[in-house]
C-alpha cells in the first residue's frame, strides 16, 4: 500500500506566481523596447504570452505531481511534459500555419517563454524537494 503524500506543496505558491508574471511583464517590455511596438514584437509577445499559459498549466501538473504518491509521481510529471509538448505544436502550427504574425519574431518569444518558465517550474519543484527532504530528516533524526 503506498501513501499518498499530504504535506502542502509549495511550487504553486504566490511566489512562483508573482515570478512567471514579473517574466512576462520584463520580457515583454525588453521586446517592445528591442523593436517598437512593431509586427515583430508583437509576434513575439504572443508566442511568450502563449508560452506563459502553457508554464502556468505546467506549475499545476507539479503541484498535482507533488500530492500524488511515489508511484504516480512520474506519470504526473512526463504526462504533463508530454500534453504541453503537444499544445505547444498545436499553438505554433495554428499560429504559424495562418501567417498572422512574424515568424521569427513568434518563434523567437516561444523559445525564450518556454526556456524560463521551465526554469521557474524546475527551481519550485527543487524548493519543494528539499523541503521535503529537510522535514523528512527532521523526522527521522529524532527518531
Amino acid at each position: 500500500m503506498t501513501m499518498r503524500n499530504t504535506d502542502t506543496p509549495t511550487v504553486f505558491g504566490p511566489r512562483t506566481l508573482i515570478a512567471m508574471l514579473g517574466l512576462v511583464v520584463l520580457v515583454a517590455a525588453l521586446f517592445i523596447l528591442a523593436g517598437g511596438w512593431g509586427e515583430w514584437s508583437q509576434a513575439a509577445l504572443a508566442g511568450l504570452l502563449g508560452a506563459g499559459l502553457l508554464g502556468l498549466l505546467g506549475l499545476w501538473g507539479t503541484r498535482r505531481a507533488m500530492l500524488a504518491d511515489e508511484r504516480m509521481f512520474m506519470v504526473y510529471v512526463l504526462g504533463g511534459l508530454l500534453v504541453r509538448l503537444i499544445c505547444y505544436a498545436i499553438y505554433a502550427g495554428v499560429v504559424l500555419g495562418n501567417q498572422w504574425l512574424d515568424k521569427n519574431g513568434f518563434v523567437l518569444g516561444l523559445l525564450v517563454g518556454v526556456a524560463l518558465f521551465m526554469l521557474v517550474e524546475i527551481a519550485g519543484i527543487d524548493r519543494a524537494a528539499r523541503r521535503r527532504t529537510r522535514k523528512t530528516e527532521g523526522v527521522m533524526g529524532r527518531g
